[in-house]
């Protein structure tokens, strides 16, 4: 190509061309950043913050004890708090709350939805008992009952229970597996409710009580939801919801040929509540020798009364 003027000022045009579209799109980006920057900086500073909260799930807790577990407050900026960490809070703070949802409503909502725990164990702990949820969350210490309705757990070791905190693992880990597996197994065949002892207090060996009627054995620890399965379908089956007995579901370990089976007798015996009394004989009262004289007063004389001479026979006269 010849290097003529008109050349040279058609290259001189594309040359600014570019470096103008270059300018441009530097400035572009230049404002993008700006206006980016702009917009995170008025979501987290000026606009979005916390006009009203929305508590709802919890009969037990008002909603400024909810809102002060939250420790979050009116014009807190939405997105600057942390919802899992907040819900945390919630259930750390306030024991018979068993889970809660935070989230946003925008523009300046904060909405907690609340699952209240349900006491359905009383560990015993001395003269006193420690309440736990379904989910094992300590909810009580010290009471002095168990509240209707829920299980006496027996054979748990607590050494340190805290309130608000679940059944730690590792203090007594293999029996607090044991009544998880049981808690669960027995919420899943809606029999939980009707359960009035576990008694874990032998991993070979583990036992319920049904309605304060019947108890259940359920030896050790293998297949425990498997065996819950088959005691439920003796209850169902067998017509004894008002009966008293004992169903042995230790054997229920061959999917083949269950071994559960319903026994009838008097409950307290089953448990060993009821003791027969040893069988006594009483002596015989000693004999008083001849010729001896009571000398124990008129109760003496009307225990042991005096022998009476025969009556005489009359005699018939000779002729």
């Amino acid at each position: 190509m010849a290097n003529t003027p008109e050349n040279a000022r058609a290259s001189n045009g594309r040359r600014h061309r570019k470096k103008h579209k270059k300018n441009n799109t530097i400035l572009y980006v230049l404002l993008m950043i700006f206006v980016l920057g702009a917009g995170i900086y008025l979501t987290f500073n000026v606009f979005f913050k916390v006009e009203s909260f929305a508590v709802s799930g919890s009969d037990k807790y008002s909603t400024n004890q909810v809102l002060q577990a939250t420790q979050v407050n009116l014009g807190d900026n939405l997105f600057k708090i942390d919802t899992k960490v907040v819900a945390g809070r919630i259930t750390a703070a306030l024991p018979y709350i068993e889970s809660a949802k935070v989230s946003r409503k925008l523009p300046s909502e904060l909405t907690i939805e609340l699952t209240e725990a349900t006491v359905i164990g009383a560990v015993k702990t001395g003269d006193t008992y420690c309440l736990i949820s379904h989910g094992g969350k300590i909810l009580e210490t010290g009471a002095k009952d168990p509240p209707a309705g829920a299980a006496v757990v027996s054979g748990l070791e607590l050494t340190s229970p805290e309130v608000g905190k679940y059944l730690n693992e590792g203090e007594d880990s293999t029996r607090i597996q044991i009544l998880n597996q049981l808690i669960a197994s027995l919420t899943q065949f809606e029999m939980v409710d009707d359960v009035t002892l576990i008694d874990v207090s032998d991993a070979l060996n583990l036992y319920l009580t049904y309605k304060n009627a019947i108890k259940i054995e359920l030896g050790s620890k293998a297949e425990i939801p498997y065996k819950i399965s088959f005691v439920k379908k003796v209850l169902e089956q067998e017509n004894i919801e008002n009966q008293e007995g004992l169903i042995d579901a230790s054997g229920a370990v061959d999917e083949d040929k269950p071994n559960v089976r319903f026994r009838a007798g008097d409950f307290d015996e089953i448990m060993g509540y009821v003791t027969t009394p040893p069988v006594t004989t009483s002596a015989p009262p000693a004999s008083s020798g001849e010729g001896s004289t009571g000398s124990g007063g008129p109760e003496g004389d009307s225990n042991t009364p005096e022998p009476q001479a025969p009556a005489e026979t009359p005699s018939t006269p000779q002729q």
